[in-house]
């Protein structure tokens, strides 16, 4: 049986390569930049057709764990190499902005030479593991800001990878900055340790907007945990995930009322700008820009029908929908506008490329209200 599977495979392999040689134009489109595919179009094919006959219902497992066809000839995977772009610099911008956090403690603090005592030691890693965190968590935001020449530069999945990793990168060091400022200050005052943590967990300036911020934080990060996240709704945990932005502001202001390294004017209007950017780009790209398309587009949700169990295909009916610049394949995370749910983000994939009026698109069983209900885009 698996020999015949293997002879099958090599066979509808050989075809459709020779059928997409013969006629370019049935191959889908992609763009001129970005990350190259790691499968050619006709191994996605051979790959997606033999996924049934083994019984898979699963197709991201089938993608993970088939073997590429045997006994023919197998091109090459070869990376095409894009042009220089503006995004291009982000990652050079984006370790500088480290460096010079890690400038500033050394100016402000001494470095190495601050590390003379316990408590003075504690008081200094401290604030650096916090410069450092909050530098992190606003680089995490920019990277999905869903700066448009940004994804098309790099492509969504490798800035939601950056992103994961930063995220809990800053959140360890979030947690080490708050464990050395609680140790400090109980390795200063041992006789009111109880005291000492109430004030630096509550009463101090700001400090109980920034301990709610940090528990705010603990929780997203908790449940973008893999184990945690396979047991909640992809909605559930988008919405719970937006709780970042709450907690990131929540902990905003500790750090310039209280923070040394905040005193100087100089570092003031660093530290001001690079909120003010990650602030504006997400309050442009996420909120403003997909609102204006949607007012633009006139988009109405105009049929849904049920395709399979936990699976709908939604119309939705508009203005211009052709000069959106999207195709077969791509995600949206949409907003129904709808009733109860409205908030809760729900990611759903172009089926068809979009006509003048018409897109169609598949996703999990979420049925918005048909005819005349409003949508609100969000990629």
């Amino acid at each position: 049986m698996k020999a015949e599977l293997d002879s099958r495979a090599t066979a509808l392999y050989v075809k459709t390569d020779d059928l997409l040689k013969d006629s370019p134009h049935l191959a889908p489109w992609r763009p001129a930049v970005g990350i190259a595919p790691q499968l050619t179009d006709a191994e996605l094919v051979t790959r997606a057709m033999m996924q049934a006959m083994p019984g898979f219902t699963s197709e991201a497992k089938w993608l993970r764990h088939a073997a590429p066809p045997r006994g023919h000839r197998k091109p090459p995977v070869t990376r095409r190499r894009r042009g220089f772009t503006l995004a291009d610099p982000l990652g050079t911008l984006a370790i500088l902005s480290v460096v010079a956090v890690v400038a500033l403690w050394v100016m402000n603090q001494g470095g190495p030479l601050s590390l003379t005592t316990p408590d003075r030691a504690m008081g200094s890693l401290g604030l650096l593991t916090g410069l450092l965190a909050s530098d992190l968590m606003i680089l995490q935001v920019v990277l999905l800001a869903r700066i448009p020449w940004v994804e098309r530069s790099w492509g969504h999945d490798l800035l939601t990878r950056r992103h994961r990793w930063i995220g809990f990168a800053s959140f360890w060091l979030m947690i080490a900055h708050v464990v050395l400022f609680a140790v400090e200050r109980a390795v200063r005052e041992p006789d009111e340790t109880l005291d000492a943590l109430i004030q630096v967990f509550i009463t101090d300036s700001w400090m109980l907007f920034a301990t709610v911020g940090t528990i705010l934080l603990s929780m997203v990060v908790v449940t973008s945990i893999r184990a945690a996240r396979r047991k909640l709704r992809y909605e559930s945990w988008h919405l719970l995930h937006l709780y970042s932005y709450a907690g990131i502001a929540a902990t905003f202001p500790h750090t310039f009322v209280d923070g040394a390294d905040f005193h100087e004017t100089w570092t003031r209007i660093y530290w001001w700008c690079l909120y003010g950017f990650a602030f504006a780009v997400t309050l442009l790209y996420r909120i403003a820009l997909p609102g204006w398309r949607s007012l633009r587009h006139r988009l109405r949700v105009d049929s849904v029908i049920t395709e399979a169990p936990g699976t709908v295909s939604i119309t939705l009916k508009g203005h211009r929908l052709d000069k959106m610049k999207t195709a077969s394949g791509q995600f949206f995370i949409w907003r129904f506008l709808d009733g109860p749910g409205w908030s809760r983000g729900n990611p759903y994939t172009l089926s068809a490329a979009p006509t003048a009026d018409r897109l169609r698109q598949r996703g999990p069983h979420r049925r918005p209200r048909p005819r005349g209900t409003k949508t609100r885009r969000s990629v």
